[in-house]
């Protein structure tokens, strides 16, 4: 009988059906999409690409000059494309 026991208490529950999306769920994620993906991705985006257009000029100033900086400066203005 203990067997039964033990073998009944090591058994995986039967999955319940995933609830169905109702109409508010279907809205949360679509301002969540609109916010994560839309503003939040612009924003890191622009951010990102006034940091390397504000990077070009240090890396052609004089004291920078070096064929590796020239090199960044050029992959730098290709990634914009």
């Amino acid at each position: 009988m203990e067997e039964d026991l033990s073998a009944s208490a090591n058994a995986t529950p039967s999955p319940e059906p995933c609830p169905e999306e109702d109409q508010s769920e279907r809205a949360a994620l679509a301002a969540l999409s609109f916010w994560g993906e839309g503003v939040f991705m612009l924003l890191i985006c622009s951010a990102g690409l006034a940091g390397n257009c504000a990077a070009v000029p240090v890396l052609l100033s004089r004291k920078m000059a070096s064929t590796f900086n020239r090199l960044l400066v050029r992959e730098n203005a290709l990634s914009h494309f």
